[in-house]
């Protein structure tokens, strides 16, 4: 028996319906209740393991108060229109996340431009070390001294970025 597989425009639709959905800070019970689904289908559309159809997407993004065109950009084989290139598909990814885009929102309210840099500069610092640690794969999970060292220095970070925001 032939297994299926999500395909990744189904994937991706249904990452920028999470996305769009947890912007406007709507559970999947209350976007299933509003579409006459349960959450359990509304995860599968966000998966992409199930495919959404033509009008249950035109009525998401009525609910969703974005054009139905929202959910295709950046989609993977999505040709350049009026020579704009696709959105980066691993920032749709990560906006996607509750992290990315509680983040996201935390970031952009922060005035001061000097502050934000020295954020940005940890953020890359930390990532760094991460990579250099453990190779390609991502921060270890364990508690090493590596790690340990990460947070000592992302609470100096810390300290200095709010002495920016003092100073």
């Amino acid at each position: 028996m032939k297994t299926k597989t999500a395909n990744q425009v189904d994937k991706h639709v249904g990452s920028r319906v999470r996305m769009r959905r947890m912007m406007l800070g709507m559970s999947q019970g209350q976007l299933g209740d509003a579409l006459g689904l349960t959450f359990q289908q509304v995860q599968k559309y966000e998966r992409g393991t199930n495919r959404i159809s033509a009008s249950r997407l035109q009525h998401a993004a009525h609910i969703l108060q974005v054009p139905p065109q929202f959910f295709f950009d950046g989609a993977p084989g999505e040709a350049c229109i009026n020579s704009q290139a696709p959105a980066l598909s691993y920032v749709s990814e990560f906006l996607a996340t509750s992290d990315g885009l509680t983040l996201a929102r935390a970031f952009t309210r922060l005035p001061n431009a000097k502050l934000r840099g020295r954020i940005v500069a940890l953020v890359e610092e930390l990532a760094d070390r991460c990579r250099l640690r453990s190779g390609l794969r991502g921060c270890p999970k364990d508690s090493t001294p590596a790690k340990n060292n990460a947070r000592v220095s992302s609470l100096k970070a810390g300290s200095q970025a709010a002495s920016v925001m003092e100073g």
